[in-house]
């Protein structure tokens, strides 16, 4: 295989053919796979409705308190395309591609290779975990597209010490404070590695980081986080330090089982117990570890690893009966990929004399059978798990007229469908 000719193929063609496989993949009976709407689709609507017929504010105590530029976003969906199932879920399906792009830039900028970056990205799109929160109305792929934007200007500013890619990162990071709760302190990420890598820019960071965020936590001076006091054992006074620190570790291990053992058991979340890696993910994912920390140690591996502990940090303080949580940990997968692409290569690299071929076509084939693994979960049998675990069946223009928190049973799935 004559890889210099795989490399010469431009960048953009790489793009617009992962632009191509993700809309694929999240279209595909984009109606119907849920066919139904979650309670939390039908409190975003709400919200997003509300939020139209009131004065433009960065946060609503509504919905169990949210900050509100993703429900904007929402709210001019239905503008354009009407109060619809297709316009409450469509900014989180276009987040979902965007990110892949993104995701190959970052991961282009690290190896300085379009194939390399083509398969980290491919593999993105294509895990079960990351492809079922790009189909329905969570805001997490929304938070991924901020935190990755942030991450590629990041590395821009490292690479060319220009200070408005530096001003530019820091304002996508302040934006991912308003969002989902590990972007309130994704911001240290950015912030590490440019104090680390580019100290001459670190107080500018600083300073546009300040400006984007004073706002939101002028307002929690004055108003506490409804969310955050709700699922927080950190403001829980029932229990004690010792009780709290107990219930840290067992969260802990439970995250590390997601990946590899038991997983998540919300079935809007995972096909209920389904480890979060399959097998073929886990073993480039150890390798990956592997690689990084035996072989090839360097500041970007480093990165990636902080970014993982950044992003499971929320859960790891929310109640155990929550955990483990697929959704609140979502922004772990770009780490998570990093080193199982590494383990990819890795392995692929290993020199056998007279098998460097079968080798690497062993390894292209695990790829392939990963990929049409998880596809085959997700779209066969996670799909049937999703009629109950999604619990509202009425038209979605009828439920945005009712009260608030207000779903009457004739509206909900009242039998086992699945």
């Amino acid at each position: 295989m004559n890889l210099k000719k795989i490399e010469a193929i431009p960048a953009w063609v790489y793009i617009s053919l992962l632009m191509l496989i993700s809309a694929v993949l999240v279209f595909y009976k984009f109606s119907s796979i849920p066919q139904n709407l979650a309670f939390d689709e039908v409190d975003s609507t709400q919200l997003a409705t509300y939020l139209g017929t009131h004065p433009f504010t960065l946060y609503s105590p509504l919905a169990t308190g949210h900050a509100t530029p993703y429900y904007y976003l929402i709210l001019a969906s239905f503008k354009l395309f009407d109060t619809t199932v297709f316009a409450l879920r469509l900014p989180a399906a276009l987040f979902g591609i965007i990110n892949i792009a993104v995701f190959f830039l970052i991961i282009k900028l690290i190896f300085k290779t379009n194939y390399i970056a083509f398969i980290f990205a491919l593999l993105l799109i294509t895990t079960r975990w990351y492809l079922n929160f790009s189909r329905f109305s969570f805001e997490a792929t929304f938070l991924l597209t901020l935190e990755l934007f942030s991450i590629y200007f990041m590395f821009e500013n490292s690479k060319h010490s220009n200070r408005i890619y530096a001003v530019i990162s820091a304002v996508f990071a302040g934006l991912a404070f308003y969002s989902y709760l590990p972007g309130r302190i994704f911001f240290l990420v950015p912030l590490s590695y440019i104090f680390f890598m580019r100290r001459k820019t670190f107080a500018m960071y600083v300073v546009v980081l300040t400006i984007i965020i004073a706002p939101l936590v002028i307002y929690f001076t004055r108003h506490p986080d409804v969310r955050m006091s709700q699922v927080s054992v950190l403001t829980n006074n029932r229990i004690n330090s010792l009780g709290k620190v107990s219930i840290v570790g067992q969260n802990t291990l439970k995250s590390a089982q997601m990946l590899f053992t038991k997983g998540d058991m919300n079935g809007r979340h995972n096909y209920p117990g389904k480890p979060a890696l399959n097998i073929v993910m886990s073993l480039f994912f150890i390798s990956g570890l592997i690689r990084i920390f035996y072989i090839k140690r360097d500041r970007y591996s480093l990165l990636f690893l902080f970014y993982i502990a950044i992003a499971i940090i929320p859960t790891l303080l929310t109640p155990l009966s929550d955990n483990p949580n697929m959704l609140r940990t979502f922004t772990a997968l770009p780490g998570i990929i990093y080193f199982i692409g590494n383990g990819v290569i890795m392995l692929s690299q290993i020199k056998i004399t007279g098998f460097q071929k079968p080798v690497f076509i062993c390894i292209a084939c695990l790829v392939l059978f990963s990929i049409l693994y998880d596809m085959r979960t997700y779209f066969v049998f996670q799909s049937r798990v999703f009629r109950n675990a999604f619990e509202v069946n009425c038209p979605l223009e009828k439920l945005s007229k009712w009260s608030y928190t207000y779903v009457p049973k004739t509206c909900r799935v009242q039998q086992n469908e699945f």
